[in-house]
Parts: structure tokens; C-alpha cells; sequence
């Protein structure tokens, strides 16, 4: 029997498999742009405007350097999923959904305008928010209620017959991700004038929430958080301290968390351990030097050992020697070191290894649902028994349900914090 044809059959597929590879993305399920051109090229065929609308993932969150790569593969699916649902259930019209490029995070929505082009696309951009938020992705929500993680711009494909189509296609993709760039820089420059405006009146308000000695019940310190106003794009602490963290106003919003702190101390409400979050940017500040905070701590009538500095990474630490010799200046004169959402991602696995902490906290999406979860539970067995060779002890945070208590009581980690044990109250100098 003749082997050739059997052999140009796996050769020819293997060719095939190599050619998909780099028209689909593997992670989306998605096309990419140039698997889609010729269908684009026939929506505008009718003369009817065509128009792009561009999803991307605002890259100052880190999300892939917070989460990891695998992680942020299956955000970028869900987002997928999302917009195949949308298009299903939502948009009317013809739609075609593709990838900028192979592993991209770059979402094109290319769709046949109905009636004015304008009110098109922005009809199109809000069903597709919609289904993105309703499907519950990772990440901050604004005071509208939709995904920050996400940027949108749009651009119409121009006609001009002079020119080659495909460069048609791409000019209209770089000027709909230019417009997204833009729109994105517009909201940050007014968030910066929104929060230098809370600095500057003292529009900030403190919250004290305690943590619990969970074998005997009592209060073993209390957590200072900060917030902005009430329904305001800044009233969670994460959005608040993300948005600091990426512009020259994080250094002065980590002195009024402190003094705030230090202040509320002092007037004798707050009594115990108190927990103060910074972030690595402390690194640059003259002002975070255990000689300076040491005086406010006695100022507040407190020992430095009673003050436990939260170190949350939410940007990498470009210098870990100088980072390491100023927090052993913090151990060396007795204040306490944690480290914030252990377990998050892999960034706070080095921070583990370089500071030596006293606590460690454990995010709440470990603890949630850990009643429910293997998985979960036994990462929560593996940290508390890290922690204990380590010398650390563990703080479970998030705790919101009798069950969660529970469970890690039950592990024998000693602390905990949560709604179910205590909001938070809000308090002001």
C-alpha cells in the first residue's frame, strides 16, 4: 500500500495546525484581525458606515504581574465569553469579534452601523460593558458600576478607494486605540484633580476595624483604613490607594493615613495593636524613617511595638536591597512588619522572603468560600504551617460567614478579621 498520501494528509494538517495557531488565539478562542479582514470586507460592501470598537485592558493595574500569566489568560477568556454572549443575546446587527494579535489583550469589535454611526457604537460599548460587568470579571469597579480594567475607543473604517483596504482596516484600529489612550489619560488627569482636592480640604475618612484573637474572642488590634466619600469613584481603600500608587500623590495620602491614625490613637479611641498600610512606594518617601514615626508613635502613646507596618505590593520593587535595609531599621527599633493579601499572586512570595515579617495576611480570596473549597482550605493549611516555621502568625482576613470562622479556627490560625466578626467604624479628628 502506497504510504504517500497518507503522509501528505498528516503533513498537510500539521501545515494547517501551524497556520490556525497564528490566526486563532488559543487562550480566547478568538480570531485574530487578519483571519477576520475578508468578512470585513464584506460588511462594507452595502456602503453602509462600518465602525471598530477597541476593548483593552488598562495596563496600570498590573493584573498580569499581580496574578500571573495564567490567570490573566483566563481573564482575558471570560472578557471573550462575555462578548460572544452579548452578541448572542444583545446586539443587534452584524458583529464580527477579533484579536488584535496572537496572546494579545487587545479586543476588536468590527460591527455594521445602524442609523447614525455615533449613537451606534455607543449603544454597541454599553451593551458590551454591561455583559462585562454582569460577568463578574477581576478587577476595580467604577462609580458607574463598570470595569476599570477596561479601556474603549471607537473609529469608523474610512472608504477610499486609493487605498488598500487592509491598511484601511488597520489605520481605523490604531486611531479607535488611540481614542481609548486618550479617554483613559482624560479620566486620570480629572481623578488626580479629584483626589488632590480630597488632600487638600481633608475629605478623607478613617475606619478602625478590629482584629480578633479568634480562641478567646477578644480584641487583639485594630486595622486603620482609609476612604474617600461615599459614592464616589474613590470610596473603596483599593481604588483609592491603586489610583495614589500610579501618580506623585501616594506619598502624601500614606503621611495623612498615618497621622490619622497616629491622631485617633492618641485621642484614646482605639485602644491595642494598631495595623497601618503602605505601600512599597514608602521606599521613596523621607518622611516613612522609623526615627520620625518612632516620635509619633510616643506622641500618640504608643510603643513602636504596638504599631505593625501592612507592606501591600501593588507595583514591583525595582530595589529590594535598599527596600530590605530600611524595614530592618523598622524591626531593629521594635515596630511589627505584615505582609498584606498573602496569597493574591506571586509578587508577596519574594516580599515573604525578604522581610522577615511578624504577620502575615491572608487575602480574603483564599478565605472565602474556604468551608467549600479543597483547594483553598488546604492552601490556607499549607501558609498557617509556613507561618508557624517562620515565626509569623497568621491573620485570616475577609471572614463573612460562621462557616469561614470556622474552618480556620480550626486550622489554628490564630487571628482573624472580617464582617462577620466586626465592620468597620468610621471615626474623624
Amino acid at each position: 500500500m502506497d504510504q504517500k498520501p497518507v503522509r501528505d494528509f498528516f503533513a498537510l494538517r500539521a501545515e494547517w495546525l501551524r497556520l490556525r495557531s497564528r490566526l486563532y488565539d488559543k487562550a480566547t478562542g478568538l480570531p485574530t484581525l487578519p483571519a477576520v479582514l475578508e468578512e470585513i470586507r464584506r460588511m462594507t460592501e452595502n456602503g453602509k458606515d462600518t465602525g471598530v470598537l477597541y476593548l483593552g485592558v488598562d495596563q496600570s493595574a498590573h493584573l498580569e504581574e499581580i496574578y500571573g500569566w495564567q490567570q490573566y489568560d483566563r481573564l482575558l477568556a471570560s472578557a471573550a465569553a462575555a462578548l460572544g454572549q452579548a452578541r448572542g443575546r444583545e446586539l443587534s446587527g452584524e458583529n464580527i469579534t477579533a484579536l488584535r494579535g496572537i496572546r494579545g489583550d487587545e479586543i476588536l469589535v468590527f460591527t455594521k452601523c445602524l442609523g447614525d454611526p455615533d449613537r451606534h457604537l455607543d449603544q454597541l460599548r454599553e451593551a458590551l460593558l454591561s455583559q462585562l460587568k454582569a460577568a463578574d470579571l477581576p478587577g476595580q469597579t467604577s462609580e458607574n458600576g463598570r470595569p476599570e480594567i477596561f479601556l474603549t475607543g471607537r473609529a469608523l473604517i474610512s472608504r477610499d478607494a486609493r487605498m488598500r483596504f487592509e491598511r484601511l482596516v488597520y489605520q481605523a484600529v490604531d486611531q479607535a486605540s488611540r481614542s481609548a489612550q486618550a479617554d483613559l489619560e482624560n479620566h486620570r488627569q480629572r481623578q488626580h484633580r479629584t483626589l488632590r482636592a480630597l488632600l487638600e480640604t481633608d475629605g478623607l475618612t478613617t475606619f478602625f476595624q478590629p482584629i480578633y484573637h479568634l480562641e478567646t474572642g477578644l480584641v487583639f488590634g485594630y486595622e486603620a483604613l482609609t476612604r474617600g466619600p461615599e459614592k464616589t469613584e474613590f470610596e473603596s481603600a483599593e481604588a483609592l490607594f491603586s489610583f495614589a500608587e500610579q501618580t506623585d500623590l501616594i506619598h502624601e495620602l500614606e503621611r495623612r493615613c498615618r497621622r490619622r491614625a497616629f491622631s485617633l490613637c492618641r485621642a484614646g479611641r482605639e485602644p491595642g495593636r494598631i495595623f497601618i498600610n503602605c505601600s512599597v512606594q514608602c521606599l521613596y518617601d523621607r518622611e516613612f524613617d522609623p526615627e520620625q514615626l518612632s516620635a509619633e508613635a510616643a506622641r500618640a502613646g504608643m510603643e513602636n511595638r504596638e504599631v505593625v507596618f501592612e507592606i501591600t505590593e501593588r507595583v514591583a520593587v525595582h530595589d529590594w536591597g535598599r527596600f530590605r535595609t530600611m524595614l530592618r531599621g523598622f524591626k531593629q527599633r521594635g515596630f511589627g512588619l505584615a505582609i498584606d493579601d498573602m496569597g493574591a499572586g506571586y509578587s508577596n512570595l519574594q516580599l515573604l522572603t525578604e522581610i522577615e515579617p511578624d504577620f502575615l495576611k491572608l487575602d480574603i480570596s483564599l478565605v472565602r468560600g474556604s468551608d467549600k473549597n479543597l483547594v483553598k482550605l488546604e492552601l490556607l493549611r499549607t501558609l498557617q504551617g509556613l507561618a508557624q516555621r517562620i515565626g509569623a502568625q497568621v491573620i485570616a482576613e475577609g471572614l463573612e460567614s460562621e462557616a469561614e470562622h470556622r474552618v480556620v479556627k480550626e486550622l489554628g490560625i490564630p487571628y482573624g478579621q472580617g464582617f462577620f466578626l466586626a465592620r468597620p467604624e468610621a471615626c474623624r479628628v
